[in-house]
């Protein structure tokens, strides 16, 4: 197991950044090789130290940032230096846009590439049998490599190029390259000899077929690119945090075929809404989050509700964010609709919406109220909770006009989290300094909005929704010594039996509700980052789904009854 590995060598490295390592062929002079920023060293161990000596470039050849390295089985050929003998050869790959190879720790021969381009990763493949002939690991060499524009390139056993791949000739409707640069940047490649699979830094794995091994018709061109699952194989959020998550209400026929039932949507940093299909685990529609004269916003805050027996979803996405960077973004909040076709429409732009803090949550009451307006709740970092009508036959948010919208600014820190009462007339909300607060939300024109309301005027009621991690039911979840930090997100389960909550430990853990008290729980791990968001399916106990937040992964979680 890897936690009970010991150390059996170190070696003191350079001051120089340091982008990989790699072990060199059995029978090298050298042991492994690292390599980064203007600098490649070639190491020897011994008596449990590691010795460096600094790659050679010779006269011709500056040093350069090197990315990566690969072994790859070389023969004898014409345009070949110094390659008398079939064996392994170490090729590196550089920033520059070129392949190097090396004999020892002297640079021989470069290979380009493309221009303008690093060169981000390579990786080799051969018949290393022992009992295999070298005719044999010669017909089965190959070595791929992708740039950070999203080309592939394969070599033969002499770097004889075999085939020239281009992500975005994948297919465009798989590859929208106005979600970003990032979806074409490839970060890893491995291959198989059959297949090739390549991982990007916009989070995407894709899988594709290798060239034949004996082309005849030369250097494979872009239109020859194959996917082998008609979609990426996996996929996800892909820049700074990972926050927003919503399922959609379940209807309350149970008798009427539900389009949305297995459908559940998430939004991250990176600027995107996804819609995920729960059973698949397949984004269905996907779309991309800019503000007029902004560009790409972050989000954290997504809500979902519909009509009954309506065919249209609506979706209000909570723009805005901070990811420590200088990248805090005023928030905003957007509109869309998605149909029984999946097919996703901005149908609020929300330019008349912007606010000075970012969104942290939103609320849908389910059921319309106000002469048939939904209502949406929003927290901000501002310290405030607004109240806003959307019409839902137009799908936008009414104008501050109609008297319709309300602003509460009763707290003195980020509001976190709110829920709505069963009647919709009356919402609760927390912050960042553990202050639970409550809103009347009745009269036409909110008029009892900022009246003072005692907890124990709420005790009765029965809560829509709950996602507070402060209040009578949920007063058990805290371990001693706990703060406001250590718990991110809460929610109760559909049937109203459970509690799960996410903390900053990376663990969900589930409870009984109510759990005034302090109790046991079931817990799972398998988030690497705290944990900031987690929410029942709408339609049983047995799904939850969770979001990590730097690790950026969606998990999907079964409960099972002993």
């Amino acid at each position: 197991h890897w936690s009970k590995v010991s150390m059996v060598a170190h070696g003191r490295g350079g001051k120089s950044k340091v982008s990989f390592v790699h072990w060199l062929a059995h029978g090298s002079e050298f042991k492994f090789v690292s390599g980064g920023e203007d600098h490649i060293e070639f190491w020897t161990v011994s008596g449990g130290i590691c010795r460096s000596k600094k790659g050679l470039f010779g006269g011709e050849k500056k040093p350069t940032t090197i990315t990566g390295a690969t072994n790859h089985f070389m023969g004898p050929s014409d345009h070949q230096e110094g390659v008398k003998t079939p064996g392994f050869r170490l090729i590196t790959s550089c920033a520059t846009g070129y392949l190097y190879r090396w004999d020892g720790r002297n640079f021989r021969q470069d290979y380009p590439f493309t221009e303008n381009f690093p060169v981000s990763a390579l990786a080799s493949i051969c018949e290393s049998s022992a009992n295999a002939s070298t005719e044999t690991k010669l017909g089965t060499s190959r070595l791929v490599a992708g740039n950070t524009n999203g080309t592939v390139k394969v070599f033969d056993k002499s770097m004889k190029l075999v085939a020239v791949y281009h992500l975005e000739n994948l297919s465009p409707s798989l590859f929208d390259t106005s979600v970003g640069d990032w979806r074409r940047h490839i970060r890893s490649i491995d291959t198989n000899g059959e297949r090739i699979l390549i991982g990007t830094k916009g989070s995407e794995v894709y899988e594709i077929r290798a060239p034949s091994q004996s082309p005849s018709d030369g250097v494979s061109t872009d239109e020859k690119i194959l996917n082998l699952h008609h979609r990426p194989l996996v996929q996800g959020h892909y820049k700074h945090e990972l926050w927003g998550l919503a399922f959609p209400p379940q209807l309350s026929d149970k008798s009427v075929e539900d389009p949305f039932k297995d459908l559940f949507a998430t939004t991250g940093d990176d600027g995107t809404l996804r819609i995920w299909n729960r059973r698949t685990n397949d984004v269905v529609a996907q779309a991309n989050l800019t503000m007029p004269n902004v560009g790409r916003q972050m989000s954290r805050a997504i809500a979902w509700t519909r009509k009954e027996g309506a065919n249209k979803s609506v979706l209000a996405v909570g723009l805005g964010g901070d990811a420590g960077r200088r990248s805090k973004g005023n928030g905003g909040i957007k509109i869309f609709t998605l149909d029984e076709h999946y097919e996703l429409v901005c149908t609020d732009e929300g330019e008349a919406h912007r606010l000075t803090g970012w969104v942290s949550d939103l609320k849908f009451f389910d059921s319309p109220v106000d002469d048939e307006m939904f209502r949406l709740a929003l927290a901000s970092h501002d310290n405030s909770v607004l109240i806003y009508s959307v019409d839902p036959e137009q799908f936008k948010i009414v104008s501050p006009q109609d008297k319709k919208n309300v602003i509460i600014t009763k707290h003195n820190a980020a509001v976190t989290h709110i829920d709505f009462n069963e009647y919709g007339n009356y919402l609760q909300s927390t912050d960042a300094e553990q202050n639970l607060l409550y809103h009347d939300l009745s009269g036409d024109k909110f008029e009892n909005v900022m009246k003072k309301i005692s907890p124990r005027d709420c005790a009765d009621f029965e809560w829509s929704s709950w996602t507070s991690p402060l209040g009578w039911p949920v007063q058990g979840i805290w371990s001693d010594g706990a703060d406001a930090v250590n718990i991110n997100a809460c929610h109760r389960s559909p049937s109203k039996r459970f509690l799960a909550t996410g903390d900053s430990a990376g663990r969900l853990s589930l409870f009984n509700n109510p759990c005034p008290k302090k109790a046991e729980s079931v817990e799972g791990s398998g988030h690497s980052s705290h944990v900031m968001n987690v929410r029942f399916a709408s339609d049983t106990d047995e799904v939850l789904v969770t979001c990590g937040g730097k690790d950026r992964c969606v998990m999907r979680w079964s409960l099972m009854s002993h």
